[in-house]
């Protein structure tokens, strides 16, 4: 008895220590050797059943005592109590758990080689995989996080997922375990070639690539650091609010990522007038952020935790849907929350829970997939918004549970998702874990604890889905299950009963024949059934004739629905390719201006190049770039004065005129053209009047006597599409904008030098230049080149810096613009924030092209109602009747019919006609998926219209009622 204690407490350090070893980087080696003394003693083949059970189950509850210690003791003191005993509860009960399978592997048939390779590691694994279904479980617990970053088995994450690395990390555990128990040499052998397999095979599996790199971006992370515990809220939130602006406004990244509610205010109490100053400060330089917030519920009382985009993606949310128990919402049920409420000190409220099933945000141009704190421990379901997503983003909180272990198991947990996926993450906390994570795991980054800062880098985004990605923790689960089936089929067969029994049992019957002798007339008789058999005959060949033209009308009517549905696919596939064409022809035309604009700019530094010469060498010397400067400048304009002693300006002047100019008209005329065609195609289709020639056309092809109508109750292809004028054209001004190439959008570089004391201080030349779309009506380019920098020598004893010279060097600007364009200007490369001097010279000379004429922003036709809530799909419902009296029935056309009291067998469809709906539906469906894996809504300006039949509407069946003598139709199956 006394080594059995000693041998339960031995484990139970084991455990322990294994639990503290969570969360460090080389934790892997202390967790894969305790597993094997685990392994060890389970594999003794003498072990009874109770003493495996007491040996897993202190194991696994003292791992999980020692592993969420640091969360526990990370609690107020307030509600310290608590937590002791959830910690105490939830330690214990995944030590039950442990030791009731351990009991049933030790209860099996098996042999313990077995017992440890199969039963003990697969219902290891399926406890863990039922504990993480629950908030209330710990979930950053599971053993497979111990192989993130770099542990042997590392490989088996974007494979399986956290859970095939845990059944990996057993697996070695239990191989080389058998491999040392085992007494002979085959034996050993086989264990010792298992582990190696298992070792190999994860490196295999790691080597490959799932994803490929999408879109750069430079991002930044923001640790918004510990409040005063002396200020009050209102205090906080002035205090963040200021904070925030400050960091926007200071920043130049593309995304700004803040903690977890960094600001402790709802998003609909914040002033109207600083979220409108956030959104200007972020759209002037085409960038994005997101801010950590509540939002207000359907109730008075109702909060959810979640994540605001602003900028110029536009507003969108993210709510938190995985709640941190006994932190956000307290899990007992009603009556139980009410008691333990009246005990604490301070009580609290449920945090609302944010939907299961929300999109990946758009922003910076990559896709997000968002996670708050606590939730990215749940892999199965962040992998299911991730797999669209090109980044992942941890938006976290770690003051409430200010613990160094805790941030050490979080920080391997998010290394752990970002391996599964193969895709960056980015974390951002308020007093610590605030790092970037690349796609293999490696931390990079990170911020020093509980101070204020932001961390800087370019992020790497990357699309596609990893083998975890696409299948989840499926494909885990059924090797485990696989495997613990194989392990219980010997005893299941060692249990068989044979159950062949033979029973012969022997009956003998007796019967006896009697003769009943029938007597009188048969004839009568025979000629009643005669009767019968011949209305019964004609009733059936005149039912068959009737269904075989009710079949012909339906067919010809499903043919005809079909055929008029195409015509109207057709014409939306005939609008987006139209609308592509014409989003081609304005980005042409913005080039043309932005090469306009560029050409004028070098004409002008060229020209102006020998004046500046010597102030350019002075302060950009010795970077060897101002070499390539004088040859491409003073080259030009010796060139230019060479051939034909002009300027390089005058060149440029014909260049713009008879060159830009004249391929801008033929773009634009080109562009009026095809709005024009989009008219006409639209007008050829109105009221249905060229579907229903179409499809009667089909339906007499089959049968001369069909006739075909377009039921317009239901008919909403007029409505469905309209064309967008005026003001609305700015949904063709997005997308055009957002097409933009590199050279359009941008023409920005930046030469600089070092300082030299008392002579030059921050030397720089300053390209700055772009192209936007100012209004609906105007293509502007601007381009500007300015030298920075200040000279030693100034002030009144000449022992001051002068001002930043801003010398203007070259400078360009052109326009296109339809009457009178809009005033204004763009972005242009933030050239008049950073070149003001020589931007405002751009203006001064702001030209458009001779010869070049453009009209705006093209009038185009694109679905009514762009409501992502609606499905975008439009229908035509096809009538097809036939007279009565053209049906090969009785009577009827065939010439044939019952008479006398056979009469009663003849057929009457009401209102004379035998008659057929059917409804074609067009709907978006862009057949071969994304590369995103992202599901694409219906517009106009992608060709994936399709047809296919579905069930007419309630208006087509009332009309059908209609035209038959007021018969009411039954409703579709």
């Amino acid at each position: 008895m006394f080594s059995v204690k000693k041998e339960l407490l031995a484990f139970a350090m084991i455990g322990a220590i294994a639990g503290a070893a969570t969360g460090w980087p080389d934790g892997w080696l202390i967790v894969q050797f305790a597993l094997l003394l685990l392994f060890w003693r389970l594999s003794c083949s003498e072990i009874p059943p109770h003493v495996a059970a007491s040996c897993l189950g202190v194991f696994v509850g003292s791992f999980y005592a020692a592993g969420q210690l640091g969360a526990a003791l990370s609690i107020a003191a307030d509600q310290r109590v608590w937590a002791l005993i959830i910690w105490f509860c939830v330690s214990a009960g995944h030590g039950l758990l442990a030791a009731l399978s351990g009991y049933a592997a030790g209860r099996s048939l098996t042999s313990p080689a077995a017992r440890v390779l199969g039963m003990v590691p697969a219902l290891w694994v399926l406890r863990e995989w039922g504990s993480s279904q629950f908030d209330i479980s710990i979930p950053w617990l599971t053993i497979g996080y111990a192989q993130a970053p770099h542990g042997p088995l590392v490989g088996t994450l974007p494979t399986g997922g956290v859970f095939m690395a845990t059944w990996a990390t057993l697996l070695l555990s239990a191989a080389v375990a058998v491999s040392l128990r085992s007494q002979g040499l085959k034996g050993r052998l086989g264990g010792a070639g298992l582990a190696s397999a298992v070792v190999g095979l994860a490196a295999t599996m790691g080597s490959i690539a799932w994803t490929a790199p999408s879109r750069q971006v430079t991002a930044e992370l923001v640790q918004t650091g510990a409040h005063e515990e002396s200020e009050t809220q209102s205090d906080r939130v002035r205090s963040a609010l200021r904070f925030h602006s400050r960091v926007i406004a200071a920043s130049t990244a593309e995304l700004t990522v803040f903690s977890q509610l960094s600001i402790e205010k709802t998003i609909e109490a914040l002033p109207p007038a600083y979220v409108n100053g956030l959104e200007r400060a972020l759209a002037s330089r085409d960038a994005d952020a997101l801010l950590g917030i509540y939002f207000k519920g359907a109730s008075v009382n109702e909060n959810f935790n979640g994540v605001q985009l602003f900028g110029s993606s536009g507003a969108q949310r993210y709510f938190k849907h995985h709640l941190f128990p006994f932190g956000e919402f307290l899990p007992f049920g009603a009556s139980i929350n009410r008691w333990v409420n009246s005990n604490l000190a301070q009580p609290r409220a449920d945090t609302a829970r944010g939907p299961a099933d929300q999109e990946p945000l758009h922003a910076a141009g990559l896709r997000l997939a968002i996670a708050i704190c606590y939730e990215s421990a749940f892999g199965d379901t962040l992998r299911r918004r991730a797999g669209t997503a090109d980044v992942l983003v941890n938006v976290a909180s770690d003051s409430a549970h200010d613990s160094d272990q805790l941030a050490r198991q979080f920080k391997q947990v998010d290394q752990a998702r970002a391996l599964e996926l193969q895709k960056p993450l980015l974390r951002s906390s308020d007093v610590r874990g605030t790092f970037f994570i690349d796609a293999s795991g490696q931390v990079s980054g990170e911020l020093a604890h509980h101070q204020r800062g932001v961390s800087r880098q370019t992020v790497q985004g990357r699309s596609g889905l990893t083998p975890y990605a696409r299948w989840g923790d499926a494909f885990v689960l059924s090797g485990v299950l696989s495997a613990l089936l194989l392990c219980c089929l010997p005893a299941l067969l060692a249990n068989r009963r044979a159950a062949d029994r033979v029973g012969v049992r022997k009956a003998s019957t007796s019967s006896s024949r009697a003769v009943a002798k029938q007597r009188g007339q048969v004839l009568p008789m025979a000629l009643a059934l005669l009767v019968i058999v011949a209305g019964f005959f004609y009733l059936m060949v005149n039912a068959g004739q009737a269904v075989t033209e009710k079949m012909r009308v339906t067919n010809a009517a499903d043919a005809a629905a079909y055929s008029a549905g195409v015509v109207e696919a057709r014409a939306l596939n005939y609008d987006a390719y139209l609308n592509r064409a014409m989003v081609a022809n304005q980005m042409a035309i913005a080039q043309m201006v932005s090469f306009a604009s560029w050409i004028d700019y070098f004409a002008k530094a060229s020209d102006n190049f020998g004046s500046y010469a010597t102030d350019l060498n002075f302060f950009l010397l010795p970077n060897p770039k101002v070499a390539v400067l004088d040859v491409a400048f003073a080259g030009s304009a010796i060139v230019a004065a060479y051939f034909g002693g002009s300027t390089v300006q005058q060149y440029a002047d014909y260049v713009i005129d008879y060159g830009a100019g004249a391929i801008i008209t033929v773009h634009d005329v080109a562009t009026q053209a095809l709005a024009a065609s989009q008219r006409l195609v639209q007008l050829n289709l109105v009221a249905g009047i060229r579907q229903g020639q179409i499809a009667d056309q089909v339906v007499k092809a089959m049968d001369p006597k069909l006739n075909a109508e377009v039921v317009l109750a239901s008919h909403g292809f007029d409505s469905f599409t309209k064309n967008y004028t005026d003001d609305e054209r700015a949904r063709f001004a997005d997308v055009a904008v957002r097409s933009r190439d590199l050279f359009t959008r941008e023409r920005n570089f930046t030469l600089d030098s070092f300082d030299i004391p008392f002579i030059r201080k921050n030397p720089a030349l300053k390209k700055r230049g772009g192209t936007d779309l100012i209004g609906l009506d105007e293509w502007r380019a601007v381009d500007t080149l300015e030298l920075h920098g200040q000279s030693f020598g100034c002030g009144k004893i000449g022992l001051s810096w002068c001002d930043d010279i801003r010398t203007p060097i070259g400078w360009g600007g052109i326009e296109v613009d339809a009457n009178g364009g809009d005033a204004g200007a763009g972005h242009h490369g933030n050239a008049y924030n950073e070149n003001p001097t020589t931007a405002e010279k751009s203006d001064s000379v702001m030209r458009s092209p001779g010869y070049g004429f453009f009209s705006g922003i093209p009038t185009s036709q694109e679905i009514s109602d762009v409501d992502p809530a609606r499905e975008a799909s439009t229908g035509i419902t096809i009538r097809v009747s036939k007279s009565q009296s053209d049906t090969l029935t009785s009577g009827n056309a065939a010439q044939a019919g019952p008479s006398g009291n056979l009469a009663v067998f003849g057929d009457h469809p009401a209102g004379g006609q035998i008659a057929a709906l059917s409804r074609a539906q067009v709907f978006f469906d862009r057949i071969a998926a994304r590369a995103d894996g992202k599901s694409e809504l219906g517009s106009l300006y992608n060709p994936y219209w399709r047809v296919r039949l579905v069930s007419p509407t309630a208006a087509d069946r009332v009309y059908a009622a209609s035209k038959q003598g007021g018969l009411v139709l039954p409703p579709p199956p």
